[in-house]
Formats: C-alpha cells, sequence, structure tokens
C-alpha cells in the first residue's frame, strides 16, 4: 500500500482537530488538556461466537490513557441511550484480564449524539 502526503496530512490534520474538539467538550471532565491521542481499532471483539459484534465509530485513546468512544447516528433507532451504554460497558471492561485488580480500569467516556 502506498502511503501519500495527501492521505498523511489528512490523517494528521484530523488528529488536530480532534484534539481541539475533545479538548473542548471534555474540558472540565479532565484533569489535564490532551496533548495527544491514538486512534485505535473500533472492533470490539467477541469473547464468544454467539456474541454480538460490536463497531465503534470512532475510538480514541488519551495520553492518559482514558479511551473515548464516539458515536454518530444519522438515523433515530428509538435505541441510542441503550447502545451507548452497551458500547460503553464493553469498552470498559474490554481490557480486563483473569487477575487484574478493578482499580486497574481505565477511564472511559462515550460521546453520542
Amino acid at each position: 500500500m502506498k502511503v501519500t502526503c495527501g492521505v498523511l496530512s489528512k490523517s494528521v490534520l484530523f488528529r488536530i482537530y480532534l484534539t481541539g474538539f475533545l479538548n473542548a467538550i471534555l474540558e472540565e471532565s479532565l484533569d489535564a488538556p490532551i496533548t495527544s491521542l491514538q486512534l485505535d481499532d473500533p472492533h470490539l471483539h467477541k469473547s464468544y461466537e454467539d456474541d454480538k459484534l460490536s463497531i465503534l465509530d470512532l475510538l480514541a485513546t488519551l495520553d492518559n490513557g482514558t479511551q473515548v468512544n464516539i458515536e454518530i447516528q444519522l438515523r433515530n433507532t428509538h435505541d441510542m441511550v441503550k447502545r451507548a451504554l452497551y458500547y460503553w460497558s464493553k469498552l470498559y471492561t474490554s481490557k480486563m484480564q483473569e487477575g487484574m485488580p478493578y482499580h486497574s480500569l481505565r477511564k472511559t467516556i462515550t460521546i453520542s449524539n
């Protein structure tokens, strides 16, 4: 796959704009302003074959380890609150492994329309 300057600049610009957006709306919720973020794989992988596959619209990790899920729905399916809570809970517990103490769970924020 050939990476061009145009693709790279869009990615860098997107991160700059997203960082500014998150700083603006989360200013009072965060201990410090966001200086960097990582765009992560938006798939919340299944534990079991019969589990529901969850794909987030945008998943970012802030420089302090806080996970941010941004969900944008263009249609009103009348279940956004339950959907957001479901995705939040899966994301919040997704890194938990056997034997880990609960205090190691990372702060997780969901933003949805």
